[in-house]
C-alpha cells in the first residue's frame, strides 16, 4: 500500500511525533510505501529512516501543499493524525475531488478528550467523521462517542515500546541514577500547555505528604515552551514553583526543550519512568494518554482523571481520580478537573502501603503488554486491509439527458452545469439517453460550520482564567485583564511574575489615572464585564462594586459579604482565582445567588441592564485589503471540450486577476490565481480538473520551471500595462 501520513514530524518530541515515528517506521518495514507530511518540517524534504518527510509551507497543517503531494505520490490511503477540527480542509472540494478520482481513502485517526454534556459532538465535528472514508478512534471512549453521533469508527490505540519501558531490575538503582535515592517519586510527563493544567499539579505537589523530604515530584516539561506564551496560556512555571516554595520538591528534566533538537532521547525518557513510583496526569481529559500507558508499562502506577480515554488506561490497575468540577469549553465540550484532595489522598495511601503499590505496579505492567507497538501496527495492517472502498459523496443527484428534448431535470441543474451539459450532449441522437451524477461540495463549508458552533456556550479554558459571559448579551472578558485598586498594585506586580500577560487598569478616569477621583459604581459597571478579575483588598473602589461584580459574574477579591473566602495569603488567593476554573465559577455562582437572595432579582437585572447600555456601539472597521493569497493551479479542460477551451479558460482567469504561467504539452494550463478566484475557476463549464501545484525543491527541473513561470508572468503583466492582448508562451 502507498500511505501518506499527515501529523507531527517524526523528530518532534510530542506525543503525535512519537506515534508518527513508531507507526510509520513499522509500516515501512512491513513493505508499505510511506511518505510523511510533517508539520515541523520546513523548507525542504528530508529523509527519516529512509521515509520522505515532506515540508509544510504557509499553513501549519499543510493545506496549501497537500494537493501537490497527493498528485505526485498517488497514495492508496491518506492518514491524518490530528484533532478532528484541525483537518477541516480535507473536506474541501479540491481534496475530495482528488480522492473521488483516484480512489484514495481518507483515514481520520482522531483523539477525543471530551464530549458535550449529552455525550455527543458538535455537528461540524460529526460532519468531519461522516466525510472520512475510515474514521479511526484511538480510544474506546472515542468509539463510544462517535457511535452516539451515528458514526461507527474503527479502533486502533496508540502503543508503547514495552521492552524499553519495562520495570527496572533494581528500582533503588533506577532512582539513584537520577539522584532520588530513598525517595518516593511522583512523575508527571506533561507538556506545558493549557490542557495539562500544570498549576493543578503544583497544588497537589504542595499538599501531598507535607513536611516530608523523601517525596519528590519530577515534572518532564519545558518551562520555556512556546505554548506557555500565548494569549490563552501565559504562564511562568518556574516562577509559580518559586511562589509556592516548591523548588526542592518539584524537579524538572535538565535542559529539556520542546524542540526537535532538544528533545530527550527515548532511553533517557524511559529511565525517568523506571525511577517513578506513580505517574500523575492532571489534564482535563486525554485523547489517549501516552504517558499513562508508558508509566503502566514501566511499572509506575498511573493516575489520571476519571474521564475520557484516561479512564480506560487506569481502570483496574491505576487510580482513576474523581472529578472535582467540570466546565464547558468554546466547542461546548465538557472538561473535567480532577479532585486534588482525592489525588493527594491516593498518593499518600500508596506512600504508606508498599505492598499495595507493588500490586498495582504489577497489574499495570500486565495491562500495558497488550499495547506493544508491534501489536498496534499489526492492527493498522488489518484495518487498512479491510477498509471499504472510497465513500460516495453524501450529497449527490442523478440526472437524465434525452437527445432532442429539454430534460425535465435540466431546470434543477446549476447554470454552469446545465451549460456544460448542453454543449456536451448537443449531438446526441433523438431519444438517446445519458444519465450522470453530480456531487455537491462547497469550499470551506465544514470549517464554517465548526466556526459557527464555537462559543455558543462556554469559553476557552485559559490560564489566567477567563470565565464565560455570565448573562445574556454580556461581553466576553479579555484574558488577563484585571481591575486593581491603586493600593493593591504592588500585589499584582508579584502576580505578573507568574502571569506575564496580565494587563492592569485602575478604577479612575482614563484621562487622569493618577488623579484623586475614583470612578463611581455607575461609571464602572459598563466596564466590569470586560475584566477577568477585580482586586480591591484596600477598599478604594466605589462602594458597592463587589455587589456589581456579583450581579455581573465578574470574580472579585477583597473584603465582601457577598464573596466567599479564599484560603492562603493574598498572592495565593489571586493565583487560585486565575488558575482554578472550577473554583472561580462556583464562587461567582454563590456570590450571585447571595446577592439576589438579599436584594431580589430586579436590582440585579438593573445592574446588568446598565452594563449592557454602556457598551460601545459596534464599529465597522475600514477593511484593509491585504495582498491577495496566490495559488498555483493546474487546470485541464473538460474531455471533449472545443478547441478554443484553453483560450476561453485563460481569458476567464485573466478577468479574475490570474496569470497563465505555462501551457503543457497535454493541453493543461498552469495558472497563478488569487485564492478567492479558485472556486470560480472550478465552476467554469469548460474546466474538467483543478489541482494545486507544489514544486519539489529537490527536483532538478524545479528551477527551470520557475524561470519559465516568471518569464511568462512578466510578459503578461507588461502586456496588461500596455493594454494590449495577452500572449501565452
Amino acid at each position: 500500500m502507498r500511505i501518506l501520513w499527515i501529523s507531527d514530524s517524526p523528530d518532534s518530541p510530542s506525543g503525535f511525533g512519537m506515534v508518527t515515528r513508531e507507526v510509520c517506521s513499522r509500516l515501512a518495514r512491513r513493505g508499505h510505501e510511506v511518505e510523511i507530511l510533517g508539520w515541523q518540517t520546513r523548507a525542504a524534504t528530508v529523509r527519516w529512516e529512509g521515509i520522505p518527510v515532506r515540508p509544510v509551507r504557509f499553513d501549519a497543517f499543510g493545506s496549501d501543499v497537500l494537493l501537490g503531494y497527493l498528485m505526485r505520490f498517488q497514495p492508496d490511503f491518506v492518514i491524518t493524525l490530528a484533532d478532528i477540527w484541525w483537518m477541516s480542509f480535507m473536506t474541501d472540494p479540491p481534496v475530495q475531488r482528488f480522492l473521488d478520482q483516484s480512489g484514495a481513502r481518507w483515514v481520520l485517526y482522531f483523539p477525543l478528550d471530551g464530549a458535550a454534556p449529552d455525550g455527543e459532538l458538535p455537528a461540524g465535528w460529526v460532519r468531519m467523521l461522516e466525510t472520512a472514508d475510515l474514521p479511526v478512534a484511538m480510544s474506546t471512549f472515542g468509539c463510544e462517542v462517535s457511535t452516539r453521533c451515528g458514526v461507527e469508527s474503527a479502533y486502533v490505540p496508540h502503543g508503547c515500546d514495552t521492552e524499553l519501558f519495562r520495570p527496572p531490575a533494581d528500582k533503588d538503582a533506577a532512582k539513584a541514577r537520577l539522584g532520588y535515592e530513598g525517595r518516593f517519586v511522583i512523575l508527571s510527563d506533561a507538556r506545558n500547555q493549557p490542557r495539562k493544567l500544570l498549576p493543578r499539579l503544583l497544588d497537589i505537589a504542595s499538599a501531598v505528604a507535607p513536611g516530608r523530604s523523601d517525596v519528590v515530584v519530577h515534572l518532564h516539561a519545558d518551562p520555556e515552551d512556546s505554548a506557555a506564551a500565548s494569549e490563552l496560556y501565559h504562564y511562568r512555571l518556574l516562577e509559580d514553583r518559586r511562589t509556592l516554595g516548591l523548588e526542592e520538591r518539584v524537579r524538572l528534566t535538565a535542559d529539556f526543550r520542546m524542540l526537535s533538537a532538544r528533545g530527550l532521547p527515548l532511553p533517557e525518557l524511559a529511565a525517568l519512568y523506571q525511577a517513578a513510583d506513580v505517574h500523575l496526569l492532571t489534564s482535563w481529559g486525554e485523547g489517549f494518554g501516552l504517558p499513562t500507558l508508558q508509566a503502566a508499562s514501566a511499572g509506575a502506577v498511573p493516575m489520571a482523571v476519571d474521564y475520557s480515554a484516561s479512564r480506560e488506561l487506569v481502570a483496574g490497575h491505576g487510580v482513576a481520580v474523581p472529578v472535582e468540577s467540570s466546565l464547558v469549553d468554546e466547542f461546548g465540550l465538557r472538561r473535567c478537573l480532577l479532585d486534588r484532595g482525592a489525588a493527594v489522598a491516593a498518593i499518600e495511601e500508596l506512600i504508606a502501603d508498599g505492598k499495595a503499590l507493588a500490586e498495582r505496579a504489577a497489574r499495570s505492567r500486565e495491562f500495558a503488554l497488550d499495547y506493544d507497538w508491534e501489536t498496534v501496527v499489526e492492527r493498522w495492517d488489518d484495518v487498512l486491509s479491510a477498509a471499504p472502498a472510497r465513500r460516495r459523496p453524501s450529497r449527490s443527484l442523478s440526472f437524465e439527458w434525452v437527445g432532442g428534448e429539454i430534460a425535465r431535470s435540466r431546470s434543477e441543474l446549476p447554470e454552469p452545469v446545465a451549460y456544460a451539459a448542453g454543449r456536451a450532449f448537443a449531438g446526441l441522437p433523438d431519444s438517446a439517453k445519458v444519465s450522470f451524477r453530480m456531487s455537491e461540495r462547497r469550499f470551506g463549508e465544514v470549517a464554517a460550520e465548526i466556526s459557527a458552533e464555537t462559543f455558543l456556550e462556554g469559553t476557552y479554558v485559559s490560564v489566567p482564567v477567563r470565565l464565560a459571559p455570565f448573562f445574556a448579551g454580556a461581553p466576553r472578558a479579555r484574558i488577563g485583564h484585571i481591575l486593581v485598586s491603586p493600593a493593591d498594585l504592588e500585589l499584582v506586580a508579584a502576580l505578573r511574575a507568574i502571569f506575564p500577560g496580565v494587563a492592569v487598569s485602575v478604577p479612575k478616569p482614563p484621562e487622569d489615572p493618577a488623579g484623586e477621583r475614583f470612578l463611581t459604581r455607575e461609571e464602572l459597571v459598563p466596564a466590569l464585564p470586560h475584566y477577568t478579575l477585580v482586586v480591591d483588598y484596600a477598599g478604594q473602589a466605589a462602594p458597592g462594586v463587589d455587589v456589581a461584580c456579583a450581579a455581573l459574574g465578574v470574580p472579585f477579591a477583597g473584603p465582601s459579604r457577598w464573596w466567599g473566602p479564599i484560603s492562603g495569603d493574598r498572592l495565593r488567593q489571586l493565583r487560585r482565582l486565575l488558575t482554578d476554573q472550577g473554583f472561580s465559577e462556583a464562587r461567582r455562582l454563590e456570590a450571585a445567588a447571595t446577592a439576589q437572595a438579599v436584594f431580589g432579582a430586579q436590582p440585579i437585572e438593573e445592574i446588568r441592564a446598565l452594563a449592557l447600555a454602556g457598551q460601545p456601539e459596534p464599529k465597522d472597521p475600514r477593511e484593509e485589503s491585504p495582498p491577495p493569497q496566490i495559488e498555483t493551479l493546474i487546470v485541464r479542460p473538460q474531455a471533449g471540450a472545443p478547441p478554443t477551451a484553453k483560450e476561453e479558460i485563460a481569458e476567464f482567469a485573466a478577468g479574475h486577476g490570474g496569470l497563465v504561467l505555462m501551457v503543457t504539452a497535454g493541453d493543461a494550463l498552469v495558472l497563478a490565481l488569487p485564492h478567492e478566484a479558485k472556486e470560480r475557476i472550478e465552476g467554469h463549464p469548460l474546466v474538467g480538473f483543478v489541482g494545486g501545484i507544489n514544486l519539489d525543491e529537490e527536483a532538478s527541473g524545479a528551477r527551470g520551471l520557475k524561470r519559465i513561470f516568471a518569464a511568462n508572468a512578466a510578459r503578461q503583466l507588461e502586456d496588461r500595462r500596455l493594454a494590449q492582448p495577452s500572449e501565452f508562451g
